[in-house]
């Protein structure tokens, strides 16, 4: 199993246990779905403090090499949020 880094965190999971998030060919910011979405991509752990620390330290938008907006972030929290329950 690839192992892989979360940006809220820095802790190296395997790559089944977290979050994916891609960047897409329209620089859409969005949640992957397992085994979907090619494009740069961000890991986030399925913890509410990872994807907090994630949105709050911009460390999205430093590994997908692209700006995610005040909107992006909101709507990226509350699925990810929704995940979580």
């Amino acid at each position: 199993m690839p192992i892989r880094t979360c940006v809220g965190c820095r802790g190296k999971f395997e790559q089944a246990t977290l979050f994916r998030i891609v960047k897409g060919e329209d620089a859409t910011i969005r949640l992957a779905e397992q085994g979907s979405h090619f494009g740069r991509s961000a890991y986030v752990c399925k913890s509410m403090s990872c994807v907090e620390a994630a949105l709050r330290k911009d460390a999205l938008a430093r590994t997908l090499k692209s700006l995610v907006t005040a909107q992006a972030k909101e709507e990226l929290e509350e699925i990810l949020i929704c995940k979580l329950r």
